[in-house]
């Protein structure tokens, strides 16, 4: 990764050469596979959120709070209870797991943001190289509202890899869809892979755009500190290993088609080859005989 980073403007981001020049990284739509091997199916029944309008220390009449008896504490309980209201969305359902990043790869890294003065930016260096991602599917009710998130937690303390810095990919599905989805999945007498692309705006350099070639794998930059690129799924789809799917298919295996291809390959007899040899001579010979005579002929 070129050092000296620097945004230029909104969707690029430049850094010198040795010549002196200035080099970019372009953001754009990329397509971005991943395949999922473990992952757990999630349905949340309720919830609650806290509601930030509520201040207790406002509504709470006198000084009445600062006593500590127990008619005090029984009011500053409800008042504290008042700040949890119902969650909008009572049940929800979704898909989280580690996924691996088909082919390509992408790098965290620090960029310098210069309309910042130098006392506000923070010019500590970070780069680091993630093939693996949290992605997580959620459903909802309307998709355009949700749009998704390619992001970085630096440390992050969550239940998937604990204690590292972790990329997280949130996606949206409609509710309707991914409980089909989930239905399908638990159908299955082994829980098939998971193969999920999404599109994603990442930056990338311009010369590796220009000069690579479709087969060969790409690396994405994720500025930080901003960290965060919007993102949309695009296809879920199910893999299933070979011999997983005969056996649950139950077919039988192809024994007889499997036989006439060995017996096809198997080497022949000696004789029989000699004997192939021996036509082939004649009837080089015949040949030859012929054209003699047809060149007597014309003459």
């Amino acid at each position: 990764m070129e050092k000296d980073l620097e945004f230029e403007r909104t969707n690029a981001i430049s850094f010198s050469i040795s010549n002196g020049n200035k080099l970019h990284y372009f953001e754009h739509w990329h397509t971005l596979r991943f395949v999922l091997s473990d992952y757990d199916l999630v349905r949340a029944v309720g919830g609650f959120e806290q509601d930030f309008e509520k201040n207790i220390f406002s509504d709470f009449e006198g000084d009445e709070w600062q006593a500590r008896t127990k008619e005090g504490f029984a009011a500053y309980n409800k008042l504290r209870l008042a700040q949890i209201k119902p969650a909008p969305k009572r049940t929800a359902y979704g898909i989280t797991g580690l996924g691996q990043i088909e082919r390509d790869r992408i790098v965290g890294a620090y960029v310098r943001d210069p309309a910042r003065p130098p006392s506000d930016r923070d010019d500590a260096s970070y780069e680091k190289t993630f093939r693996d991602v949290i992605v997580s599917i959620t459903g909802v009710t309307d998709e355009d509202d949700n749009a998704g998130s390619l992001f970085l937690f630096a440390e992050d303390s969550g239940d998937i890899r604990p204690g590292e810095d972790n990329l997280h990919l949130t996606l949206y599905l409609p509710s309707d869809r991914l409980r089909d989805l989930i239905a399908e999945i638990r159908s299955s007498k082994t829980r098939p892979q998971l193969h999920v692309a999404a599109i994603v705006a990442l930056y990338q350099s311009e010369v590796e755009a220009s000069l690579r070639d479709w087969h060969h794998p790409q690396t994405f930059l994720l500025p930080q500190p901003h960290g965060q690129a919007p993102a949309r799924l695009m296809q879920v789809r199910f893999g299933f290993d070979k011999e997983r799917t005969l056996e649950t298919l139950d077919l039988p295996e192809p024994v007889q088609a499997r036989e006439e291809l060995v017996a096809d390959t198997k080497p022949q007899p000696a004789q029989a080859t000699s004997t192939a040899s021996l036509k082939s001579i004649k009837i080089a010979l015949w040949i030859i005989a012929v054209a003699s005579v047809l060149r007597l002929l014309i003459r």
